[in-house]
């Protein structure tokens, strides 16, 4: 396993998978919000952001957290694994509120840089509204993917630790760097 794509609603737990995966693989970690946005959430020119995904998409071996729909099909076809998050309105809600609280005015580690945790009711809007409004999408890409694609849907936490037993079989058999 080289490439893995990684996507889902807001607070899912995408970055929290992506950096525990590139801890356990090795594997060069990208978050996509890193590079989308500019200091103070201003959004990259399209243009510039999608041959920034393209060139990275192209790279041996990555882990990419993030969705931007208009890339994802790019991402998905060459990625090895593909780990779609799709957990209920409730939990994302909740942790998006928490992550606000908890870190009010600083930048998180998968965001960009002058990009600093904010009340903002538009995003709990996207949040609330995601699943009936994107992950419909989300699974029509999905269902594209490659053959070779492995799948995992994170619908709960008992789905999430397959995909931890996965690699650590994987590991076990003394073979991290290829998942």
């Amino acid at each position: 396993m080289q490439r893995i794509a990684i996507l889902g609603g807001c607070g899912a737990g995408k970055s929290t998978l992506a950096r525990n995966l590139a801890k356990i693989t090795g594997l060069p970690l990208f978050h996509l919000d890193q590079e989308f946005h500019l200091p103070n959430w201003v959004e990259r020119d399209e243009q510039e952001f999608m041959s920034f995904h393209a060139d990275l998409v192209a790279k041996q071996s990555w882990i990419i957290d993030g969705n931007y729909s208009n890339s994802a099909s790019e991402r998905i076809n060459r990625a090895d694994m593909l780990i779609l998050f799709d957990l209920p309105t409730y939990i994302c809600l909740y942790r998006v509120i928490k992550r606000i609280f908890l870190n009010y005015g600083k930048a998180r580690p998968d965001s960009a840089d002058g990009c600093t945790e904010r009340f903002d009711f538009g995003f709990l809007q996207y949040v609330i509204k995601f699943r009936r409004n994107k992950m419909p999408n989300m699974r029509n890409i999905v269902k594209q993917r490659a053959k070779h694609t492995k799948l995992f849907i994170v619908k709960s936490s008992k789905d999430l630790q397959k995909i931890y037993y996965h690699f650590d079989i994987v590991l076990k058999q003394g073979n991290s760097k290829n998942a």
